[in-house]
């Protein structure tokens, strides 16, 4: 990649990030990020965007409403028989070639198997990269929608919003909760009642208080991804330097990274809290750093990418701990019918408060439609009462049954 197209680049990435830290550092109201869709950016055939790829795509869906996170090359798009939609710019995504070689033989090793190594035998190798770019458009930069209707009505459907709420109203993630009560993070996750929400770079632990400590339980979520994200930086894993003081550049630098990070992940989780008003004050002092050296926003972004894929991969690995219970309630949500159908065959049979608690906490037509497909079951109040009157009736059965013996 030459130095102009890389120069160009950094640029437009300076300026998406420049004009949405002015929007929150406005209005502390705002979300990072608009309510508008969940998941990762990924390609046409479900390949995710990695590191700073993932980042600026995500941004980009900002700026632009895009309903999916869905995006394909320009050949991609002809390999679909579709059209790049006249005047629609591409997005620029930025890919590394590593060569490595052994440093006494000379030995060429497929960079895969490289980082599969521990860090010590890694010193025996050398890397040389090259940077290179691709562009890439939204799906709604093409004729897809028009051309494949049903198709891209079920796209839309896999990456709806849809809140789950738990037994006191707030806002649910039975990923993360699961993630917290395995304790499968890189770290101790503690909650305790008080003030704290911190990382403990001496102690290598996450304190934060338990959720209903929280006014919304999108704060809890976020809160915790900040830390989770400052917990990414330890020597053993990101290795960024944490052992900053407060108010210094480094620090700073620490604390955007942080902040990115949690906005990236809790858009991908469909978490959308509103920034609060000192971080949105903390987000303008960081402006002048990143409009007088636009490197400096690049390597914020490229920690962002690699410390929010961590994250998204830990958690996304949490389905296999969730209680049937919660993997049911999951993927009702999600309108996933492979995994309702899976539940289903080893003889599944969701409870009538998780019927009752799906029937409150959403609305979505494609969650109605998977669960009447896969279980036969109708959200809808008359079903409810119906299934009540015949519990109840049951339950009498039962006891009257037990009373004549």
């Amino acid at each position: 990649m030459s130095s102009s197209g890389f120069d160009e680049t950094i640029r437009k990435f300076t300026e998406m990030m420049v004009d949405k830290i002015k929007q929150v550092g406005t209005d502390w109201e705002k979300p990072w990020f608009t309510p508008s869709c969940t998941g990762v950016p990924q390609n046409l055939s479900g390949r995710h965007y990695k590191g700073i790829n993932s980042v600026v795509l995500t941004m980009e869906m900002e700026n632009k409403g895009y309903q999916t996170p869905v995006f394909m090359t320009a050949t991609q798009a002809s390999m679909e028989h579709v059209k790049i939609l006249k005047h629609e710019r591409p997005i620029e995504v930025i890919y590394w070639n590593h060569d490595v070689y052994e440093k006494n033989t000379g030995k060429k090793i497929p960079y895969e198997e490289y980082e599969k190594l521990d860090r010590d035998k890694q010193q025996n190798y050398i890397i040389q990269s090259d940077m290179k770019t691709h562009n890439v458009y939204n799906i709604q930069q093409t004729e897809y929608p028009k051309l494949y209707p049903e198709i891209w009505e079920n796209i839309k459907n896999k990456f709806m919003i849809r809140n789950l709420t738990d037994e006191k109203g707030m806002f649910k993630s039975p990923l993360l909760d699961t993630l917290i009560n395995n304790q499968k993070w890189i770290c101790p996750i503690k909650t305790e009642i008080g003030d704290n929400v911190l990382y403990s770079t001496k102690n290598k632990l996450i304190i934060i208080p338990p959720k209903n400590q929280f006014i919304k339980g999108e704060e809890f979520y976020i809160s915790l991804l900040h830390e989770m994200a400052h917990s990414t930086g330890d020597i053993d894993h990101l290795s960024r330097d944490l052992s900053t003081v407060f108010g210094s550049p480094q620090y700073a630098k620490e604390e955007l990274i942080a902040e990115l990070t949690s906005a990236v992940c809790g858009k991908e989780l469909g978490i959308y809290p509103n920034i609060k008003e000192d971080n949105a004050m903390y987000l303008k002092g960081w402006l002048n750093s990143i409009t007088e050296s636009p490197e400096y926003l690049f390597s914020i972004l490229a920690e962002v990418g690699k410390a929010s894929f961590l994250i998204k991969e830990k958690i996304m690995d949490m389905k296999q701990y969730m209680s049937i219970e919660d993997r049911f309630m999951n993927a009702a949500i999600q309108a996933d019918k492979k995994e309702l159908t899976q539940l289903k065959e080893i003889g599944y049979n969701p409870t009538l408060r998780e019927i009752e608690t799906l029937n409150k906490c959403t609305k979505d037509q494609a969650t109605v439609k998977t669960l009447k497909e896969t279980f036969n079951i109708d959200l809808n109040p008359e079903f409810l009462k119906t299934e009540k009157n015949n519990l109840n009736r049951q339950n009498y059965m039962n006891m009257s049954n037990g009373l004549s013996l």
